[in-house]
C-alpha cells in the first residue's frame, strides 16, 4: 500500500484488513480501540476508512 505507515501500533495494511470485522462490530474491544486510534492519527486511512464505511452501508441497505 503506497504510503502505509505504522500509526497506533498497527500499519494501514492490518486496518484495511481489520475494516470489515470492524463496521461488523466483530472486533474484541482492544483490537478495536487499537483500529480507532489508527484511523484518528493516519490521514490516508481516514479518507480511505470514511469512503469504504460508506460504501459497506450502502451495501447493506441495497442488500437488506
Amino acid at each position: 500500500m503506497r504510503g502505509e505507515q505504522e500509526v497506533a501500533g498497527l500499519w494501514c495494511s492490518q486496518v484495511l484488513a481489520a475494516l470489515s470485522d470492524y463496521l461488523g462490530g466483530e472486533l474484541p474491544p482492544e483490537r478495536r480501540a487499537a483500529v480507532e486510534g489508527h484511523v484518528r492519527s493516519c490521514d490516508h486511512c481516514t479518507r480511505f476508512g470514511g469512503h469504504f464505511a460508506g460504501v459497506v452501508k450502502a451495501l447493506r441497505v441495497e442488500l437488506g
